[in-house]
């Protein structure tokens, strides 16, 4: 096995300025950087990451929380958080927030150098508990969460903002019956989902009474969204508009809509949120919301990095934007 000594005597340098150039530290001249590495290359060296780690006390591992990794939306994210890391020198273990009860403890004892949560589904208390083992921290999420320790840098995502222009589009165009499909099974409205904050909030802003019945919290699978909109659609006070939290649902959505018999956007508008790659190329593309999903992934890599590093690091907030496509229209031109 090739050691580090054999890297330096290759190089002609000493095994301290191997480590410099491993560790990515900024006190090595950039020839003597590029000789060290055409070395470890040319040798094809491994450094031993746990002997290192036990030295150091850094692992050069973060790990990234996210609800469900089949969905497009956090793959984007991942791509943007891992281009960061690696260009840094770490590497991420990615987590499914759905198994929160068994990662919580894991995160705890395999001493990540960082962490970044990108996921409702995990308590604030659980957050809360791996911040008390001074775990740097970003958590992103909706803007609104209370109790968030203060060593918790978050990620707000202007939900509310971005929701709230898209029903009042709905609105200018007409529509006066729109349902809301929820991106995540909740027990009540009343807990911090701003899309439905805003929804009830526009509502009432243009004199339209709130049918809750038309607000679909208790999934979060296609399949639910399926179902939900196949049962409004089949009564005879449809909506004319539904709105899901996601773009993933919409595609369901849009599917309940064409096995009633109906059509998009003539007979029922839909929208989505997130602006996924593939909601301009759905038939009808896709109106949404864009969530800056990429951008945010590097965000919140570059400020890991900031607390992993013991700077103080401010929360942040980022903003939405409505994305207008063919999937909605006017009720008034079908008359």
């Amino acid at each position: 096995m090739v050691t580090r000594k054999d890297v330096a005597k290759h190089a002609g340098v000493s095994t301290a300025t191997i480590s410099n150039v491993i560790n990515n530290r900024d006190v090595v001249s950039t020839k003597i950087r590029e000789r060290v590495l055409n070395s470890v290359k040319v040798l094809r060296y491994k450094p031993n990451m746990v002997a290192r780690s036990l030295k150091t006390k850094e692992t050069l591992q973060v790990a990234l929380i996210i609800n469900d990794i089949r969905n497009e939306y956090y793959a984007e994210v991942v791509i943007g958080v891992e281009e960061e890391a690696t260009l840094a020198g770490y590497s991420v273990c990615i987590l499914n927030a759905k198994n929160y009860d068994y990662y919580m403890s894991e995160v705890i004892k395999r001493q990540f150098d960082g962490i970044i949560i990108i996921a409702d589904k995990i308590p604030i208390s659980s957050i809360n508990e791996i911040a008390e083992n001074d775990t740097p921290i970003v958590f992103v999420g909706n803007q609104g969460y209370s109790g968030v320790d203060e060593r918790v840098t978050e990620i707000f995502i202007d939900m509310y903002s971005g929701a709230y222009e898209l029903f009042e589009y709905l609105f200018n165009l007409g529509h006066r019956k729109v349902a809301y499909i929820s991106a995540r099974a909740l027990d009540s409205i009343n807990e911090p989902d701003y899309r439905i904050k805003a929804f009830v909030t526009a509502m009432n802003d243009n004199g339209i009474s709130v049918d809750y019945t038309s607000i679909f919290i208790h999934g979060d699978t296609l399949q639910y969204a399926f179902d939900s909109a196949y049962s409004l659609l089949m009564n005879e006070n449809r909506p004319t508009a539904i709105f899901t939290g996601n773009d993933n649902l919409a595609m369901a959505v849009m599917e309940a809509v064409r096995r009633s018999g109906l059509r998009i956007p003539e007979d029922v508008s839909v929208a989505g949120f997130d602006n996924l790659d593939l909601s301009k190329y759905l038939n009808p593309s896709l109106t949404t919301v864009e969530n800056p999903k990429y951008r945010l992934g590097k965000k919140a890599m570059k400020l890991l990095l900031k607390k992993m590093k013991g700077e103080k690091v401010e929360n942040f907030f980022m903003q939405t934007e409505l994305i207008i496509r063919k999937s909605t229209q006017s009720i008034k031109t079908k008359f």
